[in-house]
């Protein structure tokens, strides 16, 4: 029993250094995320939808306040930000800030990340207004927002991304975000 004992006791000692090390996001990793979200923020003020698309994986998922039920696959978010932008509803002047103490590492090169972001409303989004949208989409219904914007208005929220480092390149895997109204500036 003393073996047995020990046995735990020396391979958790020799595997706990093994995870944390695991566990640890590189400075380059980290890097190599802020460069993907500056690339999301030039395509989305940009209105470039294609842009904005490459950002994603192929099985992507997005689910937010003003997304129609899940977005599932790249296909649905392709078509999302194309109808996004072609509707005028891209957030301009979008900030994208991430807090460095979110980073985790998830293994097989996915890194889990977080923060908050910052736009100005160009016309309130169609999913707000119209239920029908999510149900034709996703089959399921998305109650609209009770945010009364109005173009021009200051939003902010909070994101958490599982990111996926593929070469020197980092592409969003699963996105999720909320929506708020910022308080007028001072």
């Amino acid at each position: 029993m003393k073996r047995v004992g020990m046995l735990a006791i020396v391979t958790l000692a020799l595997a706990a250094p093994a995870l944390a090390q695991q566990a640890m996001v590189t400075d380059q990793q980290k890097q190599a995320v802020q460069a993907a979200i500056d690339k999301y923020i030039t395509a989305n003020n940009g209105k470039d939808a294609k842009g904005l698309t490459d950002r994603f994986t192929e099985d992507a998922t997005i689910v937010g306040t003003y997304v129609p039920g899940t977005l599932i696959g790249r296909p649905a978010v392709e078509k999302y930000f194309t109808d996004a932008a072609h509707q005028g509803q891209l957030d301009s002047n979008l900030a994208i800030e991430v807090d460095p103490k979110s980073f985790a590492s998830l293994g097989n090169d996915m890194i889990l990340v977080s923060g908050t972001w910052a736009g100005t409303t160009p016309m309130p989004p169609v999913a707000q207004a119209n239920t029908n949208a999510s149900t034709q989409q996703s089959g399921t219904s998305q109650p609209p927002s009770q945010l009364a914007l109005k173009p021009g208005d200051r939003e902010h929220g909070s994101w958490t991304a599982i990111d996926v480092v593929r070469g020197d390149d980092v592409l969003i895997r699963s996105l999720s975000y909320n929506v708020g109204l910022a308080a007028p500036a001072k």
